[in-house]
């Protein structure tokens, strides 16, 4: 299976047993595991080959592209070594048997043919789906590509197990080497050399990096199995495009060279493949760099072996390059445009970035360890002479080595982002800020001078549980870093920022001055001076962390920042709740929140500096004032706030309950929504930052404000995610419909606000309008009168989410054809609609008489096409199609004029027999369709 393998050849110029016993067992190994290693297509045939020819063409990169067909031909052996030309390198014959082995067995994990549990169940429902039919067979699909992801996550160590457990490599003396080499192929660089240790004269960490960097290597038109590929989704088809683009590899002058080749017939997005090869290229040059930093000795000797440097060379009609150029940029100033263009220059963000940054990292500690009980963030600032040194300190989830490489020092890689883009359950636990992964950048505008110029230092110490601490210094952003380790030993974060901009120093002596003046005015104010992050960062936090800011040994501020901590104004109502020993508090306010240009006040603390501070300017959301040669500046915000539990913010799970979030009470806001009072939640127990709250608590809640008599407004077009919004029949669930029915008025199409009893109480019954016409607003006016001879008080399709049990326009007045099932032609063009009656004569008439002839509407908020059998055109279609009298050229012809009016629906929301007849005049292949249908109608 081997045979053209040049490092075999060289096996076989040794004439010596143990060469010819090694040779047996290769050949063992390839004919027990062909068959497996086969089946990883049949499992995985939306992947890229991993089959035995892959596991092939790992062996040739190995020999052509990592060490190089010239140099490995001219290798000499001296004894068991196998030496290269001209360097200190070799391979000795123990471990050249060991990197084929690695090579054939490194994703046997992928195999369904192996004794490991996710693998037989993923072959045992293979074969039961051939058997089946049914429902049962889309269920077990669902099992099915849950474990394929699982094996594939895991094909590594599945792949070190079946070594453990082989019983072929039972008497093998190197098997736990080949375990750990087979595993190593999916191992980050810095693990392989820091872990894998030598073993006899077995180089494991080397022979784990060889393979995988030859395993990574293996791209081509080859590893594209075109034939076998009867499903892809978006990802494997750029992986398969990009694959058939490259044409063959070589290695040449130290360099691996790949040819990319788009000058063929099919039309692909060159753009997309050349991202993907783009970043198949920064891979492997990455984990070549990285190998030099931590392949010690042995890479040292290696590095005139390994390719100095990888190039896709590309040509098409649009491209000639090798892809070795990068747009290069100068650090200084993409940070110093960072700072005046996402931060207008205001250096306060970068305090709102770290704090933000802190604020993750102690949530995703809480949904990491159990243990976690004491979240802290700590500020301390010093002002001495012209500078200052600042420290931001956080006992969150800390970094290991590898993150501050492929995170904090890579612009523009988010950790946060790629979890997000993946799925993954950790951000919708904890719900982080980070995103771009360029927010660390704006600490640089603390290190600037006045004029621009970095004069200053970043130096942080981090650790993460498990791993060693890490110390890192930068001085410019253009300069190379300083990485070590660092005598950090508690879990966390500590960054310490050296400078001397002078506004930031005036501002925190401002602050001290601040602070000293209320204090001798009987004010013992508390100062919170990172004002700017409030609305970014705190509105948007579900935990709430304690926070000590010192300035010059003095603390201004300890405890708990949080938006709802400061609210005042005018509390309308507080309800108290009793269940099962715990007690519930719902409070309902109309207030604001003042902030001044250092921080949150209370409002006690505000009036008092009202009285002795001088006005200076007042204006709707501001004031200015002047206080003993102070400026302060004051703004006033609103907030919706959040529940709390033992003072940490979460939301409330209960679905009927974030209702509140968006209600109005006499057009004001609702301010503050509820308060739990409980000693039973922890903060560990936030990590999905959810509290429960019963259903029988939620009905007496809101039972409370039924007897209160309170009415609130909706906001019907802010209110309703269909996602997570409650609806009619959760609170009937619970027994509190009588609040929906007499507390939340609901916004006609007229503009009038009613409950739905108020509407009852007239005799009129409720109906939601779900239908969406484009210019609705011109004609609605003209439905008054019809609305009115029937009874009906229309209301906003927005409330179609939340009405669910109440009667909707789309069932009131139409009718779903059932004739032809899920064959329906309406249907079989179409991502959902189908053919529609409308039931009501007078409604017909008036549609037909308004909108020329009415084809097609468009059901507002599931994208839904009625098309309306009403209308001579759209029943010829329907009855041609059940009559089986359309011929495939024909059927074409209606699915292109289907596909079309599709098109016309989402911008028109409906489309007429004289929009079509419009559209066919510049739409010659739409025309053939419209002629057409003209013809059957005038056969009838």
């Amino acid at each position: 299976m081997l045979e053209n393998s040049l490092l075999l050849k060289k096996v076989r110029e040794l004439k010596h047993e143990d060469a010819k016993r090694w040779l047996r067992i290769i050949d063992e190994i390839c004919k027990s595991s062909e068959n497996k290693l086969e089946r990883i297509n049949d499992l995985f045939p939306e992947y890229t080959d991993h089959g035995i020819e892959h596991c092939k063409s790992v062996v040739k990169a190995l020999e052509e592209l990592v060490i190089g067909k010239k140099r490995l031909s001219e290798a000499e052996w001296d004894e068991d070594k196998l030496k290269f030309a001209n360097s200190e390198c070799y391979l000795t014959l123990d471990e050249i048997i060991l990197l084929i082995l690695g090579a054939l067995l490194h994703d046997i994990g992928m195999s369904p043919d192996i004794d490991y549990d996710l693998n037989k169940r993923a072959k045992e429902i293979r074969e039961e789906l051939e058997r089946l039919k049914g429902s049962r067979r889309e269920e077990l699909r669902r099992e099915l590509e849950e474990l394929k992801e699982k094996i594939r996550k895991k094909h590594h160590e599945i792949s070190r197990e079946f070594v453990e457990r082989s019983e072929e490599l039972k008497d093998f003396q190197y098997r736990d080497v080949l375990a750990r080499i087979v595993e190593g192929h999916r191992t980050d660089v810095r693990e392989i050399f820091k872990n894998l240790r030598t073993v006899r004269n077995v180089r494991t960490s080397l022979l784990a990096f060889l393979l995988q960097i030859a395993d990574d290597m293996d791209v081509g038109f080859r590893r594209a199995l075109v034939e076998s590929m009867h499903r892809l989704d978006e990802k494997s088809l750029e992986h398969v495009l990009a694959n058939l683009r490259i044409g063959k590899a070589e290695r040449s002058n130290g360099e691996v060279i790949y040819y990319v080749d788009f000058k063929e017939e099919f039309k692909i997005d060159e753009k997309e493949v050349l991202r993907l090869i783009v970043k198949w290229n920064g891979k492997i040059e990455r984990k070549l760099e990285r190998a030099k930093l931590y392949g010690g000795e042995i890479i040292r000797q290696w590095r005139g072996i390994l390719p100095s440097k990888v190039v896709f060379k590309v040509e098409s009609d649009r491209y000639n390059s090798d892809l070795s150029k990068r747009f290069e940029a100068d650090r200084t100033l993409f940070v110093k445009t960072l700072s005046s263009n996402i931060y207008g220059d205001d250096w306060r963000y970068a305090f709102r970035e770290l704090i933000s940054n802190s604020f993750d990292a102690i949530k995703r500690r809480a949904y990491e360890d159990e243990s976690y009980g004491n979240p802290r963030i700590v500020i301390d600032i010093k002002v001495d002479g012209d500078g200052y040194i600042i420290i931001v300190e956080d006992n969150g989830c800390g970094m290991s080595r590898d993150d501050v490489e492929d995170y904090l020092l890579t612009v523009g890689k988010s950790f946060y982002r790629e979890l997000r883009e993946r799925g993954n359950e950790i951000i919708k636990a904890i719900n982080p800020t980070a995103y771009y992964g360029i927010g660390f950048l704006s600490s640089f505008m603390l290190v600037m001078d006045n004029n621009g110029k970095m004069d200053g230092i970043i130096e942080i110490e981090t650790k993460r549980m498990d791993n060693e601490a890490v110390r890192v210094e930068i001085i410019e952003p253009d300069l190379p870093v300083i990485l070590g380790s660092a005598d950090k030993k508690d879990i966390g974060t500590r960054i310490m920022i050296k400078g001397k901009r002078e506004e930031v120093r005036g501002f925190f002596e401002k602050v001290l001055r601040f602070g000293e003046v209320c204090r001798n005015n009987g004010i013992d104010v508390h100062i919170f001076p990172f004002a700017v992050i409030v609305d970014s960062v705190l509105k948007v936090r579900e935990l709430e962390i304690p926070i000590v800011v010192k300035i010059n040994g003095v603390k201004v501020w300890d405890g708990i920042v949080k938006p709802d901590l400061f609210i005042h104004g005018e509390k309308i109502k507080s309800i108290d709740v009793n269940h099962e020993n715990e007690d519930y508090e719902l409070e309902i306010w109309k207030g604001e929140l003042p902030i001044t240009e250092f921080g949150l006040i209370p409002k006690s603390e505000f009036d008092m500096i009202l009285k002795d501070a001088e006005m200076v300017e007042k204006r709707l959301d501001m004031y200015e004032l002047k206080l003993n040669d102070i400026n302060i500046t004051f703004h006033i915000h609103t907030y919706y706030t959040i529940a709390t539990v033992n003072n940490v913010g979460c939301i409330v799970e209960n679905r009927q309950l974030n209702i509140s979030r968006y209600l109005r009470l006499n057009e004001q806001p609702v301010t503050y929504i509820l308060r739990v009072r409980s000693s039973l939640p922890k903060y560990t127990d936030l990590k999905k930052n959810k509290i429960k709250i019963s259903g029988e608590v939620v009905r007496e809640i809101f039972k409370k404000l039924r007897e209160e008599g309170i009415t609130f407004d909706l906001d019907v077009f802010d209110s309703f995610d269909p996602f997570v919004s409650p609806c009619d029949e959760d609170f009937e669930e619970i027994g509190a419909m009588d609040f929906v029915e007499n507390c939340l008025r609901f916004e006609d199409i007229y503009g009038e606000c009613k409950t739905l009893s108020e509407i009852k109480g007239v005799g009129k019954t409720p109906i939601i309008v779900d239908i969406d016409f484009k210019f609705f607003e011109i004609f609605k006016y003209k439905f008054k009168s019809f609305w009115e001879n029937l009874k009906l008080n229309p209301l906003y399709g927005e409330y179609s989410r939340f009405l669910k049990a109440y009667q909707k326009v789309s069932e009131y007045f139409f009718e779903k054809c059932e004739e032809c099932g899920k064959d329906c032609i309406f249907g079989k063009f179409e991502f959902d609609g189908g053919g529609y009656y409308i039931k009501d004569t007078n409604l017909e008439n008036f549609l037909f008489r308004e909108f020329k002839e009415l084809i097609a509407l468009i059901y507002l908020g599931f994208d839904e096409r009625f098309y309306i059998l009403n209308n001579r055109f759209v029943k010829t279609i329907c009855r041609m199609w059940k009559e089986n009298r359309i011929s495939e050229d024909e059927e074409d012809k209606i699915k292109y004029l289907l596909h079309r009016l599709n098109d016309f629906l989402r911008e028109s929301y409906y489309v007429t027999l004289e929009d079509l007849k419009e559209l066919a005049k510049i739409d010659n292949k739409l025309k053939e369709a419209y002629e057409m249908i003209m013809r059957w109608m005038q056969n009838d």
